[in-house]
């Protein structure tokens, strides 16, 4: 389970909150997608990884469906990380292998 993220348990079966959330309140996501919260991309000053206070927000506006590597990306350069296209490059190959 991944840290940091809220947890709900359904049936005996421990579940990630947001995507048991959006699954009931928005529609079923497909297996190649992840929930974006919307609200860490919003904040600059948001440190990411373990540190992230988004990872808990269980707020169904702040969440939106899209495939692992759109969501790495966006995690990239919501922190206004300035990298080389060669650098870009390789965080989306690094993300799509991630996500296979």
């Amino acid at each position: 389970m991944r840290k940091n993220y809220g947890q709900i348990r359904v049936a005996g079966k421990t579940l990630l909150a947001h995507r048991f959330g959006f699954t009931c309140l928005v529609r079923p996501l497909r297996a190649d997608e992840t929930v974006d919260h919307l609200c860490h991309n919003r904040d600059a000053d948001c440190p990411g990884g373990k540190a992230c206070e988004h990872r808990a927000c269980q707020n169904p506006a702040h969440w939106e469906a899209v495939d692992g590597p759109s969501n790495y990306q966006r995690a990239w350069h919501s922190r206004s990380v300035e990298v080389t296209r060669v650098r870009d490059l390789a965080v989306q190959e690094r993300a799509r292998a991630r996500f296979r």
